[in-house]
């Protein structure tokens, strides 16, 4: 009477504990034994037995067992599982029954007491994150024909063409079984010898110390990999245009993940269709949520008074085409939601026949432990029709092959991006939106602005407009001008800046901004933009958290303002816009309740005249090392004759994916040597990759992103002194003559930088940049395709 004893745990695992009586069992002290329990074998597999087949005879979601005599299974089965010899034998016996149901979502596994079991292997193969060529390197090792990002091989400066020639002090060859010698090295560090490849073939040998990864890992990095390139290819083919998203399971995770992709392209109104893909995908269960989000739509706006923020209801919705990608791995809830996207006609499946496995399942533990599947819950179309065993058909038959695989040619991916982007370009919806129509047409300038009215006014409308629908750039022209005033908090005195139309070409307009008094401080405008409508202009600028439209005394005059609300790094701006005003059409900027930037005068130049439009084709980059000059254009001419300076080519505006330039930066007085390398071209940007050789290895720098201006910038921007000086000069660059063009200018304090560019060189184009009179960037070597050539990676 003087203690309560209990026991705790579960799967066959439980510890004995007492307590005095009667405190409470939290006080509880651990109560050591030793024991033995004679097991009849035998007899504990025929009550495993008969605890499976009951217990899923009674929950199986179809009452008729799939039109399978249930009782006969037990007849049929339970003397084999009886005379297994180990729990293996056990489990593949109780398959062998399940299989007779032809369902899925059914299996068993685990289990306590192993003695009786076949032993897991405890020394996985490790993964060094790399892949090999076929056949022998030039010195009878294996050539590395690809790596993965942040890997081992990675991590340890390895490079795609590489020869591996020893790994663990073992020599490797063509016929060399790596699974063997790589058993059980999961997390060590491994000795790995390899030849480097250079500019003259493969280097002297080095060694380097690699920990490998798991098998799980290295499917981890291989989904990573897959899902990002797709992703790119997307960006990069629809410049923009469409979104891309992998649904790796139907879990909350992924329900957030595809939340919050739904929200940023609604706010990007340059994104106009998604790619929804639900290949490789084991299944969960967030059908429901995403057909909420596909198959809603806005109807009605709220706001508080006296704020100009409108929020839409329901908050995430998609209304925009979308095409969904199936194969013979979507299993489950992978199956459910693209069935039903179907039966709504949403939009477009594309793909090979799901595999028809659709059950609502749960696990139960049998009295060793073991985990035991019992499907209970049965899914069906509103007509009746049972999805399980059924499969999903696509609506466009596109198959995958091994060779595909093989060669990295996806080509259902390709279709849905050719179906949406028609879809995009048909103006197809999910389902059809009307717009509101502007009570009046889209206000317009005067055609002809005289001397004799220096500031013209727009016509606006009545009031009835969207922020939408207007666009105070349609018909900008070279010469339209408009004087800010700009007091940002803390700034000593006001800063007036007057800021031009000086190109209006291929929908974009490009301004300079000309400092005409006060401290030079950062003025929230941009120097390009495109001629769109004002919502999808500023969508590319920031996110846009409300707009709506007003009637405003601008001069003395009424007229039509949008007010828009745009979160940009640092907080949210509150802009107003009007047809009114010329150039951007902004006429003032606030943040909270203080007015940083304010429009206080505009007219046209009349002496200005539009510039000569750009070739549509500039001359391609050639795919090797230059063997001549380079032309590179000079300042553009008016169609009179005169000359009018726009700024020489950009060669970042025809950059391509695959570029790349080898350099000599000094920083800091210190010789760095980096590779530049263009990843992804999009409509308006650049992306860069950047490597650089440091302390005897190649490290991966910051990956860049420049815009794609069709003319380089001459203009002094803040804090970088007077506007460029354009000229050209001759240097010469592995034995080659390159015509360039100078930029020099003189900075803050009589310094003076100057740049030597040319297009024949691809990437930037820089080939040389001085300042101060010392040399800080130097070209090396360039290409146009394959991989750069290692590094020098001395210490």
């Amino acid at each position: 009477g003087d203690y309560i004893y209990f026991s705790v745990g579960a799967r066959g695992r439980e510890e004995i504990f007492r307590v005095p009586a009667p405190k409470s069992v939290e006080n509880r002290e651990k109560v050591p034994f030793t024991g033995t329990v004679e097991v009849d074998v035998r007899q504990e597999l025929a009550n495993l037995f008969d605890e499976a087949w009951v217990s899923l005879g009674n929950g199986f979601y179809d009452a008729k067992m799939h039109g399978v005599d249930w009782k006969k299974m037990r007849a049929k089965y339970r003397d084999m599982a009886i005379d297994a010899e180990n729990k293996d034998e056990f489990h593949n016996i109780i398959r062998a029954m399940l299989a007779e149901l032809n369902a899925s979502h059914l299996g068993i596994y685990g289990g306590s007491r192993p003695s009786n079991a076949v032993a897991a292997s405890t020394r996985p193969t490790g993964y060094l994150g790399l892949e090999f060529a076929d056949g022998a390197g030039p010195n009878g090792g294996r050539r590395i024909a690809s790596i993965y990002s942040k890997g081992p091989a990675d991590q340890a400066g390895l490079r795609v063409g590489d020869e591996v020639i020893a790994i663990k002090g073992k020599a490797i060859k063509a016929g060399t079984d790596l699974d063997r010698l790589l058993t059980g090295t999961v997390g060590e560090e491994l000795r790995v010898r390899f030849r480097p490849i250079t500019a003259d073939g493969v280097g002297s040998a080095r060694e380097e110390k690699v920990k490998p990864i798991s098998q799980r890992q290295l499917g981890t990095m291989r989904n990573v990999r897959w899902v990002s390139g797709n992703a790119s290819r997307v960006v990069k083919e629809t410049k923009g245009k469409i979104g891309y998203i992998h649904l790796s399971a139907m879990n909350p995770q992924n329900l957030q993940k595809f939340q919050r992709a739904v929200a940023t392209w609604n706010r990007r109104s340059r994104v106009k269709g998604m790619i929804i893909d639900v290949r490789e995908n084991g299944g969960g269960n967030i059908h429901q949520q995403l057909m909420q989000i596909l198959t809603a739509r806005p109807y009605a706006r709220v706001s508080m008074r006296g704020s100009p923020i409108k929020v839409t209801q329901p908050a995430l919705y998609w209304d925009k085409p979308v095409v969904v990608l199936i194969n013979e791995r979507s299993f489950s809830d992978a199956e459910v939601f693209p069935y039903i996207f179907k039966v709504m006609k949403v939009g477009t499946v594309i793909g090979v026949p799901t595999p028809g496995g659709v059950i609502g399942t749960n696990d139960i533990t049998l009295s060793d432990g073991s985990s035991f599947r019992i499907p209970r819950t049965r899914y069906e179309g509103i007509d009746g029709t049972n999805l399980e065993g059924l499969g999903v058909k696509p609506d466009i038959y596109v198959e995958h092959t091994s060779e595909d695989r093989i060669k990295g040619n996806d080509r259902q991916l390709a279709k849905a991006i050719e179906v949406v982007m028609a879809k995009v370009r048909g103006g197809g919806t999910t389902a059809p939106a009307t717009k509101p129509t502007p009570a009046t047409a889209p206000a317009t300038k005067p055609a002809t602005p005289t001397p004799a009215t220096p500031t013209p006014e727009r016509p606006s409308g009545d009031g009835a407009s969207t922020a939408s629908a207007m666009n105070p750039l349609a018909d900008a022209k070279v010469g339209e001008w408009v004087r800010y005033e700009a007091h940002l908090p803390g700034a000593a005195e006001k800063t007036t800046v007057r800021v031009r139309v000086v190109g209006v070409e291929g929908g974009q307009v490009r301004f300079e901004r000309e400092l005409e008094k006060g401290p030079a401080i950062p003025v929230p405008l941009p120097t390009m933009a495109p001629q769109a409508p004002l919502l999808e202009a500023l969508g590319a600028m920031g996110t846009i958290t409300g707009h709506e439209t007003r009637m405003a005394e601008v001069k003395g005059k009424r007229v039509e303002v949008a007010v828009v609300n745009l979160e940009v790094p640092g907080g949210v701006l509150r802009l107003t816009f009007s047809n009114s005003v010329l150039g951007l059409g902004l006429l003032k900027v606030e943040s909270g309740k203080t007015t940083i930037l304010s429009a206080v005068e505009w007219g046209i130049d009349e002496s200005a005249t539009p510039e000569q439009p750009a070739k549509s084709n500039p001359p391609a980059k050639p795919a090797a090392a230059p063997t001549g000059a380079a032309k590179v254009p000079g300042p553009s001419k008016t169609s009179a004759g005169s000359a009018k300076q726009t700024g020489p080519v950009n060669p970042l505006h025809d950059a391509k994916a695959g570029e790349w330039v080898r350099i000599r930066n000094v920083i800091q007085g210190e010789n760095t040597i980096a590779t530049l390398r263009v990843l992804e071209v999009a409509e308006d940007t650049v992306t860069l990759e950047s490597r650089v050789a440091y302390q005897g290895k190649e490290i991966k720098g910051a990956t860049l992103t420049r815009q794609r201006r069709p003319h380089l910038n001459l203009s002094g921007r803040r804090g970088r002194g007077a506007p460029a000086q354009v000229g050209r000069e001759t240097l010469e660059v592995k034995g080659q003559q390159i015509d360039c063009v100078t930029l020099t200018r003189t900075l803050r304090g009589g310094r003076v930088d100057k740049r030597w560019i040319s297009t024949l060189i691809p990437v930037d184009g820089v080939v040389r940049h001085v300042r101060g009179g010392t040399v800080v960037r130097e070209l090396l070597d360039w290409g146009t395709t394959g991989e750069p050539p290692a590094l020098p990676l001395t210490k």
